[in-house]
Formats: structure tokens, sequence, C-alpha cells
């Protein structure tokens, strides 16, 4: 023991055993650099064992799938139609999140703050003057359809009606363009009637028309069963209100009408929301004409948001989302009747899946998710994206807005 103890102290001091110090310590020195060594062993293994289980660890959970609460791959709120349910990845699906990665490590993204919308916005600065020599002029198709009072957004006590429509609708004294109004309105009718009674007659056309012998309306039944599953998410009008959604839905069908009865004499033809030019307070003469990039064979559309190309349209329709402004579109008169038809049958389709919201949400699924393929639209739509900041909904109308005077 009392030389274990003496070598302990020589090793622990110079690192080795002579062979002197062995002789003298009668071989215990050697006996502890044995021993050491095979415990410096044991700890070498052990190190690697831990590390190849750790390496193990991380690879098998680098491609996990997130449940409920987690974000995945995809728009916010896809991880909800999911569940707990692990999903297999396709052969594409796992390229494509290589390449991200990639992309990731090249050069880290930086996210862009999103846009805001304000009310009131008008996107021009100045306003330029009527050339009948260089504009091409539209026809122009709109409509309103009572159907009562109801709210509007999260905001309390913000409900629309008749009322509110009214106070709108100012902008059609001013609108020197052909006009094609439809409504089942009595009412309505009498305030176009007056706010264009110092225009030409051949400049208005209204059209009085049933609800119940529409298309759009005769899905009220089926949209309302949607609405009626308390799972199905709520926002004021577009997912609780089965009439509101109609009207979503005629103006495609009343610009259809208004193209195959002849009642639009034009090349092109657009359809504007009674409310468009609310904010425009000029209280002069205009027109709107074809805006000057606009591509013949598309329909145009302004641009909202910035799409999500793999959203489902369930996470589309349920988180309402947003990428194309229903306010006003424009087309050739041919290419507006094929978009149309297009457009009501992704209705159907959507409506078959259980999915109802507005018209901008079926334009998202047509145009920007994985059932475009689905449907596979025939036209293209042409986009027109503001850069005045607060302007989201109304770049494209004022693109078209000329002054006479």
């Amino acid at each position: 023991m009392k030389n274990m103890k003496l070598c302990t102290v020589y090793f622990i001091t110079t690192g080795n055993c002579t062979e002197r110090f062995v002789k003298k310590t009668n071989g215990a020195c050697l006996t502890l650099v044995m021993s050491m060594t095979k415990i410096f062993r044991m700890f070498l293994s052990l190190v690697s064992v831990m590390l190849l289980v750790a390496i193990l660890f991380v690879f098998s959970t680098k491609d996990e799938i997130p449940h409920d609460g987690e974000r995945g791959p995809t728009s916010a709120g896809a991880s909800n139609l999911h569940g707990t349910i692990p999903r297999v990845r396709s052969v594409d699906e796992t390229q494509t999140k290589m390449k991200r990665n990639v992309k990731f490590l090249q050069k880290p993204p930086t996210k862009k703050p999103k846009k805001l919308c304000v009310d009131g916005v008008i996107p021009l600065k100045t306003f330029t003057r009527y050339d009948p020599d260089a504009d091409i002029d539209l026809a122009v198709v709109s409509a309103y359809f009572d159907i009562g009072r109801f709210k509007k957004g999260l905001s309390k006590g913000l409900y629309f009606n008749a009322s509110t429509y009214t106070a709108w609708a100012g902008a059609f004294s001013h609108l020197y363009n052909p006009l094609v109004f439809y409504t089942d309105s009595e009412f309505f009718e009498n305030i176009v009637k007056k706010l264009r009674i110092h225009l030409p007659r051949n400049l208005t056309r209204i059209i009085r028309i049933n609800q119940t012998s529409m298309w759009s309306f005769k899905l009220r039944d089926r949209i309302s069963a949607i609405y009626q599953n308390p799972d199905y998410p709520k926002f004021y009008p577009n997912t609780v209100v089965p009439n509101y959604s109609c009207a979503m839905h005629a103006k495609y069908e009343v610009v259809e009408n208004a193209i195959l009865n002849k009642y639009v004499t034009s090349d092109y033809v657009t359809w504007l929301d009674v409310g468009y030019f609310r904010y425009l307070k000029r209280n002069k003469p205009f027109k709107l004409v074809v805006p000057k990039s606009f591509s013949a064979n598309t329909v145009a559309f302004n641009k909202l948001h910035h799409p999500d190309r793999f959203s489902e349209p369930e996470v589309i329709f349920k988180n309402n989302s947003l990428y194309v402004g229903g306010g006003m579109f424009i087309g050739r008169l041919q290419i507006m009747l094929l978009f149309i038809l297009d457009y009501r049958h992704a209705s159907e389709v959507l409506l078959h899946r259980g999915l109802s919201n507005t018209d901008q949400q079926v334009l998202y699924a047509m145009y920007n998710s994985n059932f475009r393929s689905r449907v596979n639209p025939g036209v293209d739509i042409q986009l027109f994206k503001s850069n005045i900041v607060g302007d989201c909904w109304f770049y494209l109308g004022y693109q078209c807005y000329r002054e006479l005077q």
C-alpha cells in the first residue's frame, strides 16, 4: 500500500513511470498505469456511444410532421386539418423542402412586413384626362340585391343595409360609361334612375330580376347547410349570411347575362361594385377605360395579398384568406364568358366539398392552390398591384379612371 501511494504521487507529478521507479515500488507504478489506461478507454467508449445516440436522434426528428398547435410548412392553420395523423411526404414535396433548406442556408430570407389596407386611400396623385383617340371605353355592369341588414366584420355595431349602398352609389351620377344595372329592388332602381337622369338615356339600362330565377341564389340552401355547421368558422357576413355569398356569385352571373343578351355593345366589359368609388369626392364627370398594360386574353383583377401557392381550398375558405379583390374585374367579351364558365364550375365543385365563403375565396382557390389542377381554368388572370401605401383594394379602378373636364 505504501508503494502504491508513493507511485500515485509520482505518476500524478511526472505523468510517467521510469524503469527505476517501477523496480523501487515493486511494480505498483506499472499496475497503476495499466488501471488508469483501462479506465480511460472505458470513458472514451461511453462518450462515443452517447455521441452516436445523439446523432441518430437528430436525424430521426429532422423531418417530423407538426401536430396540433404547431406550425407546419404550409399556411397558417393547415396543421389543424391533419390533427395528429402522420402524413407521408411525396418525393416532389421532399425535394421542394430540401431546396428551401438549401436556399435558407445560402441566404436567410427577410420577412416583408404586410402592407396595411386603409379605408379612404385613393391610389392616384394626379388625375388623367380622357383621350378619345387613345383610350378604349368599357361597358359597366353593376347590381344591387336586397338581402336585408347584415353585420359587417368584427366591429361592434357595424351593419350594412340599403341606405349604406345608397350613400355609396353617388359616383354613378358622374360615370359616363354605358351602365347595365341589375336589381330586385324597386327602391334601388329609382335611386339609380335619379342618379343618372341628367345623362343621355342610351347610357343607362336597368334590369329588374328576381332572385329565385338566378343560378347564384339557387345555391342558397346548400350554402346555408354549410354555415349551419357549428364548427364552420364564422366571418361576418361571408360565412354567416347565405344570401351575401349568393350575391357575390351573382356578380359573375349578371355580367354573363349582359353579354349574352347583347346589353353590352363594346368590346370590353367590367364589373363594378356599387361602392367602388365611394371615397372619390371630386364630383367631376369621368369615364372608365381599358388600362394601358391590359392583356386582352386575360381577366384583370386587383391583387390584395401575396398568395400561398400550396394552400388547400379548406385552408383558404376556413381562414377567410384573400388573394385578389372582387370589387372590379375587366375582360374582353368572349374571354369573360369563358372565365365565368370556369368560375361557375369551380363554385359548384367547392360547394360539393362543403366549402363556401365569397367569390374572392373561389378565385384564390381557382388560381393559387392545389385545386387549380382540378378545375384547370382556361383563362388566366392579370394582376394589378398598388404601390401606394395603404391602398389594397382600388388600384385597378383608378388605373381605368379618366376625367372628362
